[in-house]
């Protein structure tokens, strides 16, 4: 995304990427649930979608995720094939939980040099955060496993407000 002026004294706006985790082996498979693992649709879904983040120009600048192996999988497939290193993600407990506010606090932690970011998580809260950031209302928002919602976002990533974002879109892998 080119860098766009919010106004005359603001700077260029920033840009979140929601990245829910991928298609993981089925619940009760793997105990406890933290440990479930990403399946063969979830790695190849993953890849597409870091794909489709370098063909659309909006690569992550710095990636927070779930330490749950579902989406540390996703984090660390997302990066490889986008050629990011390692090091651009950050492990944080409270998106394993997924409430928004939990989520909100991860957003205003993030250092403000940073202008896209991705979070890399579960539901039910990575639907809430979106549809809450973007049209004020929580439960706007679906997004299937490996899809993200892309959202144009205020200057602070400390002072977020319901409807503070604008929904660009939401983007998820083909079917198979």
């Amino acid at each position: 995304m080119a860098d766009r002026s919010s106004g005359p004294e603001r700077g260029p706006l920033r840009e979140l990427l929601l990245l829910r985790h991928g298609h993981a082996v089925p619940h009760g498979s793997v105990e406890p649930d933290f440990d479930r693992p990403l399946d063969e649709r979830g790695k190849s879904d993953v890849a597409w979608m870091a794909r489709w983040a370098i063909d659309a120009g909006v690569v992550p600048e710095r990636v927070a995720a779930s330490p749950a192996r579902r989406a540390r999988e996703t984090a660390e497939g997302f990066c490889r094939e986008a050629g990011l290193s390692p090091e651009t993600i950050r492990w944080r407990e409270r998106i394993y939980d997924a409430h928004v506010s939990g989520l909100l606090q991860v957003l205003a932690e993030t250092p403000a040099e940073f202008r896209r970011v991705m979070l890399v998580g579960h539901n039910p809260g990575f639907e809430q955060l979106a549809g809450l950031l973007a049209h004020g209302d929580p439960y706007r928002v679906r997004l299937a496993t490996a899809a993200a919602a892309r959202i144009r976002m205020p200057e602070d990533w400390a002072e977020l407000s319901p409807g503070d974002g604008e929904m660009i879109e939401v983007v998820r892998p083909p079917k198979r």
